[in-house]
């Protein structure tokens, strides 16, 4: 008890952050997703996740282009602001860009990502396409962002039921990518204040395809640590990605992130 008094009065965090991460290759060839974390002193942190857009080519490398940028501009400026985060995304984006080299795999290619950032106890976060970011507190989903998406515009203006996206065949149409030739709108959301029992989870696509809200809320709720959190998901996806296979359409790659903070 002194020891938590103590850390509250000099502004230390009540809570330990521990971080799990997950990357499977579902029915693919290839891996095109991508994610790391940097955690550059006991007061920050930055975590995040990219999936190279698919028919883009070359999408193996410019998510991990993204992945490494936002964590090479972190690590020089570990500023939990929305102008840092900005900044970040926007390097991120001139780094996949600017690699694109004409008459090769890769003259069109471009990612999607998603990023988590954490100065003491403050996180934003911010995503670009439609890899996601999951807020949970407790035992209720907080957050959750926003796909930029054609289908989730049609949710938006009451076009299309929220739960029929996750298998419509139009699902990965995306608007907003990090390299492609106009620059990207960012989304941008927080800062939030960050307590014990919260819990992030950065994933792309091809894990919310194929688990709902409603499944993530319970393996959240039902873990004790970030590696049970991503244990209990795994065993979703694994089988169901076989079942997508098995079908002849294959499963997209799938990767995760999970950040929990405990007590």
């Amino acid at each position: 008890m002194l020891t938590f008094l103590y850390n509250r009065l000099c502004g230390k965090p009540a809570y330990r952050i521990e971080t799990a991460t997950l990357i499977g290759i579902g029915g693919r060839d290839n891996q095109e997703d991508a994610l790391a974390y940097a955690v550059p002193n006991a007061q920050a942190g930055c975590w995040v996740i990219a999936d190279g857009v698919g028919g883009r080519g070359a999408g193996e490398i410019a998510s991990q282009l993204a992945v490494d940028s936002i964590l090479t501009g972190f690590r020089n400026t570990p500023a939990c602001t929305e102008n840092n985060l900005r900044r970040l995304l926007e390097s991120a984006h001139q780094a996949v860009f600017t690699a694109r080299r004409p008459n090769t795999a890769g003259a069109n290619m471009a990612t999607t990502a998603a990023v988590l950032i954490r100065a003491k106890n403050r996180a934003i976060w911010g995503h670009v396409g439609d890899s996601r970011l999951y807020h949970f507190r407790d035992s209720r989903l907080m957050h959750r962002t926003a796909d930029q998406s054609l289908l989730n515009m049609l949710v938006a203006c009451g076009a299309l039921p929220e739960a029929d996206i996750n298998h419509h065949p139009q699902r990965n149409l995306i608007l907003h990518a990090l390299g492609q030739d106009d620059t990207p709108a960012f989304c941008l959301h927080g800062p939030v204040s960050m307590q014990a029992g919260d819990g992030f989870l950065l994933c792309t696509d091809g894990v919310w395809e194929l688990v709902n809200d409603i499944e993530l809320l319970e393996c959240w709720q039902n873990s004790h640590s970030a590696n049970h959190w991503l244990a209990g998901l795994q065993q979703l996806l694994e089988p169901r990605a076989a079942e997508q296979n098995s079908t002849g359409k294959p499963a997209d790659n799938y990767s995760a992130i999970a950040v929990k903070l405990t007590a």
